[in-house]
């Protein structure tokens, strides 16, 4: 039931925006966690870091479906579908990459390591950047059916 529920057009367009969603509250919590000096609250953001790249993941195995929907419909262009997909290919490769790096820096944290303070602060950095790029994805995903946002080229 599962496998033919991400199977669906659908469920791309229900799942896409959580990545870009999670990785800014994620900033936020760890924004916060640095602010007040609080452990628990780092690591809770980095374990948002860790689900962004399991739901981006599922994003990125949703899309095929979504993309024969979409090629069959007059408005679509394959142009942008293309582009829609390189930016997603990239953003879901950084993703998965703060998610790693996300895992160490919560690992570093739980064993006290004076490194976790440094390698957060790369991790928020690299979660700032991470956002880009899914605004990126996000806006190309949008110029697929929508021909006011697209850029005039």
């Amino acid at each position: 039931m599962l496998e033919n529920a991400l199977k669906s057009p659908y469920s791309h367009l229900v799942i896409n925006h959580l990545p870009i969603f999670l990785l800014i509250m994620g900033c936020f919590l760890l924004l916060f966690g640095f602010l007040f000096k609080n452990g628990l609250v780092k690591r809770l953001a980095l374990s948002l870091f860790v689900f962004t790249g399991i739901v981006a993941f599922i994003s990125m195995n949703t899309g095929e479906a979504a993309e024969e929907i979409v090629e069959g419909l007059e408005k679509a262009s394959g142009k942008f579908i293309h582009q829609h997909e390189e930016h997603a290919e990239t953003f879901s490769l950084v993703t998965y990459l703060l998610s790693a790096i996300s895992l160490l820096a919560m690992w570093l944290s739980w064993k006290k390591n004076k490194r976790s303070n440094a390698l957060s602060i790369g991790v928020a950095l690299m979660a700032i950047f991470t956002i880009y790029l899914g605004v990126k994805t996000a806006t190309s995903g949008g110029e697929i059916m929508h021909k006011e946002i697209r850029k005039i080229k």
